[in-house]
């Protein structure tokens, strides 16, 4: 029989109660006939007995437990509940040496040397359960003696560090949950031939979750400020942003969702030497999809959107998108869209109505054919009204063919544009192109105004300085945008590009574009890994004006052949480019080499290299430059790996002197049990026609775990 412990009842004591008569006894006079009193009597004692022991062998159990579950009885809470913490010790030294020598002023050494000692401890727990309330904690306190010795005085000091990553949430399984989150962390930014950059990134918030299966929701508030301690002479870079975030999305049947995406960010920026910049804007998006059609072969999507920014650069963009695709079979479908915007920048509103449509064709899998063609009509308040129409076809076609593969595409395209006579500046916003060591970027327009030219990165966050970052030079119908070796942009980095335009006259522009281009890959026989490939573009502008003011039309031919070589481990490329354009021409060649391959199961090895030879005739300039680099990673024993990695860049500018630059990096990590030990190792220097720098980093850390 089972054994029940009594509500409010010791164990023990109901033990001795079962001891007394059971409520099944028989009562007096209603034994059993067929059984004599002695064998009954004796038979109901060793039941008790059996009764007695299984009682005290539960009791003993259910003490012997950590939190009892006793019937009856509400279960033991507890307000706080953490986990024995995690404790790291790290001891750090670290080293940096800067010189900067130029005519101007001469040399100008800089040492650093620097102790730290850190103790960080981190846990996990949370306040009565952790669906209620689960937390995530985690700090780290120390202290750095630093001694700074540069050519004028020497000065040393001692600080307190501190670090923190706090997170808690509320509810976390409930519909609406809260987090509410601090954090604080230190890192080092290196920077390609330059200084090493301490960052401090400090982040709080708080997130809201509505966890609905009809209108799931997040609603975030943050404040991010980052900050960068300059070395040397080299400009710091502060950051701050404060922003409100509101995502929403339902679906109100299987067909159709919609989402929902807002928010008010207020930023500045503090870049060193340069000016500061602040940004208030606010960005709403509602964007609706509806399938329909057998197998939702069809999709309707309708955006609308504000955006509003006030601060440096005051502009306003609305913005209305109707987008509909029509998949007709599994060969053919079509799109059409229409879109409505209005703009107001620098006291001049405008408005745009577009309308396009354009088809994709697949012919088996070979050919593939699409085609646009679109109209804009844009209206200003200034006059400055004007009507585009333009349309593409561009068929692609890929064969098998013998020992490999051909592929084939054209394209042609026509372009109008009436445009009438503008009094005001026009903006053009975000605008996208790359930086690459190959050439500068073009930007086309004797209009553009250089003084209303900003960088920004690809997410818009970080405003880069001229002069520290890039170099603008204006040459009549063009401006061109070179990036400065060793600032924060680094090669072939994306960007983000605003400028304005200056009044123009009244003008007709027509713009043809023809290209073609053919690439055979051989991926059988005795040249396997070879192949051959060119490209052909032109672009003929015709403009057509009554004004005073030369407008240049921007007509180019562009040729490219190249060819590429796979052999063993190694990729060979050659490459010559012909631009024969009215504005910016030039011709380039070019080679490489790649390697890239895991030697064995502990080595991996990287090998690149490029050399590219740059004619400009306009301006009588050749642009001479070659980039080496190579990384190895190799896993010694279980205990000890490495890394290494050297970048060598050589460059030749008639114009602007030569630059060399050298970079190596070293790190070694050896780590026994809870107990590691990493070194660093980083050198770099950076010469150019005008001044010379080096710089040194050594850093030397032991770090254990408890």
């Amino acid at each position: 029989m089972p054994v029940h412990v009594l509500p409010g009842r010791p164990p023990a004591v109901a033990a001795c109660l079962l001891l007394r008569r059971p409520p099944w006894r028989p009562r007096p006079g209603a034994e059993d006939a067929g059984m004599p009193r002695r064998r009954r009597g004796l038979a109901l004692t060793c039941l008790r007995t059996a009764a007695v022991l299984l009682a005290l062998g539960a009791a003993q159990c259910v003490c012997a437990q950590e939190a009892p579950l006793v019937v009856g009885q509400i279960p033991e809470t507890h307000s706080l509940s953490l986990l024995p913490p995690r404790a790291v010790l790290e001891l750090l030294y670290r080293r940096q040496d800067d010189s900067t020598e130029n005519q101007r002023d001469g040399d100008t050494p800089y040492q650093e040397t620097r102790f730290e000692e850190t103790l960080q401890l981190a846990t996990t727990g949370s306040i009565y359960h952790p669906n209620l309330v689960d937390l995530s904690l985690a700090g780290t306190l120390g202290f750095t003696q630093t001694w700074i010795d540069d050519d004028s005085a020497t000065d040393s000091e001692s600080g307190i560090l501190h670090e923190w990553d706090v997170s808690t949430a509320f509810l976390r399984k409930e519909p609406v949950g809260l987090t509410l989150y601090s954090r604080q962390r230190r890192g080092l930014l290196d920077r390609e031939f330059g200084p090493s950059v301490d960052t401090t990134t400090t982040t709080a918030g708080a997130i809201v979750d509505i966890r609905s299966e009809w209108l799931p929701s997040r609603l975030e508030v943050s404040h991010v400020v980052e900050d960068q301690e300059a070395v040397s002479d080299t400009p710091g870079y502060t950051y701050a942003q404060d922003a409100v975030t509101w995502h929403s999305e339902c679906r109100p049947t299987d067909r159709q969702e919609v989402t929902w995406d807002y928010s008010r960010i207020w930023k500045q920026e503090s870049p060193g030497e340069a000016p500061e910049v602040a940004f208030d804007t606010q960005d709403l998006t509602l964007l609706h999809t509806y399938r329909f059609g057998a197998g939702d072969d069809y999709r309707l999507d309708s955006t609308l959107r504000d955006f509003r920014q006030t601060g440096e650069w005051d502009r306003q963009q609305r913005r209305w998108d109707q987008n509909l695709f029509l998949r007709h079979s599994e060969a053919f479908s079509t799109r059409y869209r229409y879109g409505l915007e209005q703009n107001s920048f620098g006291g001049i509103d405008e408005t745009q109505r577009s309308a396009e449509t354009g088809f994709t064709h697949r012919l088996h899998e070979s050919l593939t054919t699409n085609a646009t063609l679109g109209v804009k009509d844009l209206q200003r308040d200034d006059g400055g009204d004007s009507l585009e129409t333009y349309g593409s076809l561009s068929p692609e076609y890929r064969k098998r063919v013998p020992f490999g593969q051909l592929t084939v595409s054209l394209s042609a395209g026509l372009d109008r544009q009436e445009n009438e006579t503008r009094a005001g500046v026009t903006q053009v916003t975000n605008s996208q192109a790359t930086f690459t060591d190959d050439g500068p970027i073009i930007l086309v327009g004797s209009q553009i105004i250089p003084a209303s030219v900003v960088v920004t990165d690809s997410a818009d966050r970080v405003t880069y300085t001229p002069v520290l970052d890039y170099t603008l030079t204006a040459v009549g119908d063009h401006i061109e945008l070179k990036r400065v070796v060793g600032g924060r942009i680094a090669n072939g980095q994306r960007v983000h590009i605003d400028y304005q335009l200056a009044p123009a006259p009244a003008n007709t522009t027509t713009t043809r574009t023809e290209s073609a281009g053919v690439r055979y890959d051989l991926q059988r026989g005795l040249l396997k890994g070879l192949a051959a490939y060119a490209r052909y573009g032109t672009q003929d502008q015709d403009i057509d004006t009554d004004g005073i003011l030369a407008l240049t039309p921007n007509s180019y031919d562009d040729t490219t052949v190249g060819s590429e070589y796979r052999v063993w481990r190694l990729t060979f490329g050659v490459e010559h480019r012909d631009h024969d354009s009215l504005i910016a021409p030039f011709n380039s060649d070019r080679g490489s080499v790649r390697y890239a391959q895991r030697l064995d199961t502990a080595t991996t090895l990287n090998l690149n290299g490029v050399y590219t030879v740059t004619d400009y005739p306009d301006s009588g300039n050749q642009v001479d430059l070659l980039t080496l680099g190579t990384s190895v990673q190799h896993q010694f024993t279980e205990r000890l790996n490495a890394s290494a990695a050297v970048l060598w860049r050589d460059e030749d500018d008639d114009l602007e002197g030569p630059t060399r630059g050298f970079e190596q990096d070293v790190q070694l990590r050896w780590s026994l049990r809870q107990t590691s030990v990493h070194l660093l190792f980083r050198n770099a220097t950076l010469d150019t026609g005008t001044d010379s720098r080096a710089y040194q980093l050594v850093r030397v850390g032991l770090r254990r775990e408890f």
